[in-house]
């Protein structure tokens, strides 16, 4: 049976900075181990400025720049992304969407030539089409299956959906697009794989409110602690003084205003905190938060590495205190397995899919108790043994710990056990 796996999130990631971050990142473990394990495997992206597939041929481990999946093409052969349309936008940004529309159409246009070298038109027909792509980019390769007829059962790995939290009269036009985007997958796909049993009952949870249309069988393939090296060499100048690590953490969900208030209350007490290094996007919001905003006295305290390569990323994670996840809401977590795998003892909030992420081996604080965190970073600092003690737990459970392997495994043998011809129940009920 073959299976057309989608490589989109790497096709869009290429012209970005911030590569293998996030979803990408699955998307690229998954498919690594998945050239391993089959070989009836046809490698697929969907372009939305034609609206149609092409099959690629990746290289993969050493021979790719990622040590993963590459896509091995000249930037001009990847396309410039479209600005999707919506009826809940805004006037002018859907005005100044129709003019980067036209200049992308026309940078696209003049490189096409260079694109078709690389790329062979598909029809995705008789097999297993897989995704793990963004909402957003899957409901466009959902439609263009349905109207080419494709034969091919469909199967989504769904991430979270965190926008559909506290939606309500008043909700954003990113919360209207993020309900709309999920009702159609809901509805298209043959089968919703969830990353966590937290994002399971989730959206289970959000169906059973009415914000998503039924969901049948929802079955769930945890997501890995590995954190694999690219083969690169790290250059990345690392702090003399101790710190604490936090991996894509931002002010609102993902709880940054927490870790800040922690260090302001350490300030309080007559301490000095430890250096807070934030790795990952720069975030206009958490600058002028630090500057002018409520938490500016702590700039000094705070370093801000952006989106740094898989090596240095590492370094950081083995040479850090502990690595901080505070988030409200997450769909897996991967910074808290990364640190585990590499070592490094995590303080994570008891909430959401954490728990799952860290398991046993993770020091769990509350998502509102700022002395809590601050507390245990403290411990962590001045208390001798303390943190040797957690890293000598968690370097004892490392075989414990959950491979990509395992995931690309279960993932297709999730994927291939599904016959579209059945009547499956609606996931939650209970008959």
């Amino acid at each position: 049976m073959t299976i057309y796996y989608d490589l989109t999130e790497l096709f869009r990631a290429e012209r970005s900075r911030v590569r293998y971050y996030g979803i990408a990142r699955v998307v690229a473990e998954v498919a690594y181990e998945t050239n391993k394990l089959r070989d009836s495997v046809v490698w697929v992206v969907f372009d939305e400025v034609e609206g149609r597939f092409w099959q690629v041929a990746p290289k993969f481990g050493a021979a790719s720049a990622s040590g993963l999946v590459g896509l091995d093409m000249p930037g001009r052969a990847f396309p410039v992304p479209m600005h999707g349309a919506r009826a809940s936008e805004k006037p002018l940004r859907r005005f100044a969407g129709q003019i980067a529309n036209f200049y992308a159409r026309l940078a696209n246009a003049a490189n096409r030539k260079i694109r078709l070298r690389y790329l062979r038109p598909v029809r995705v027909g008789e097999g297993r089409f897989f995704t793990a792509a963004r909402p957003k980019l899957a409901v466009g390769m959902l439609e263009t299956l349905r109207k080419d007829k494709s034969p091919a059962s469909v199967h989504v790995l769904l991430h979270d959906c965190f926008a559909l939290h506290d939606f309500g009269p008043s909700a954003t036009a990113f919360q209207v697009n993020a309900r709309d985007d999920n009702s159609v997958i809901v509805l298209a796909a043959d089968q919703l794989i969830a990353n966590s049993q937290f994002t399971r009952q989730d959206l289970i949870a959000k169906a059973s409110e009415g914000l998503l249309p039924p969901i049948h069988d929802l079955p769930v393939v945890r997501l890995a602690q590995e954190c694999r090296p690219d083969g690169m060499v790290a250059s990345i100048k690392l702090p003399e003084q101790p710190y604490i690590l936090g991996v894509g953490m931002a002010l609102g969900r993902k709880n940054l205003d927490l870790v800040l208030e922690a260090l302001q209350l350490i300030l309080a007490a007559g301490q000095d905190p430890p250096l807070l290094v934030l790795a990952g996007a720069m975030r206009p919001r958490t600058l002028s938060g630090l500057l002018v905003g409520r938490y500016r006295g702590l700039g000094q305290y705070v370093r801000m590495v952006v989106t740094p390569p898989q090596a240095d990323l590492i370094e950081l994670y083995k040479n850090a205190m502990a690595t901080v996840v505070p988030s409200r809401l997450e769909g897996w977590g991967l910074p808290i397995g990364e640190s585990l795998w590499l070592g490094t003892p995590v303080l994570a909030a008891l909430t959401s899919s954490l728990p799952e992420a860290g398991g046993e081996l993770a020091v769990y604080f509350g998502p509102d108790d700022a002395q809590m965190l601050a507390t245990l970073i403290i411990r962590l600092r001045d208390e001798a043994g303390y943190r040797d003690k957690l890293a000598e737990r968690i370097r004892d459970a490392k075989p414990t710990l959950r491979r990509w392997s395992e995931v690309a495994s279960e993932m297709l043998a999730t994927i291939e056990s599904l016959d579209p011809t059945q009547d499956l129940p609606v996931a939650g009920s209970h008959h």
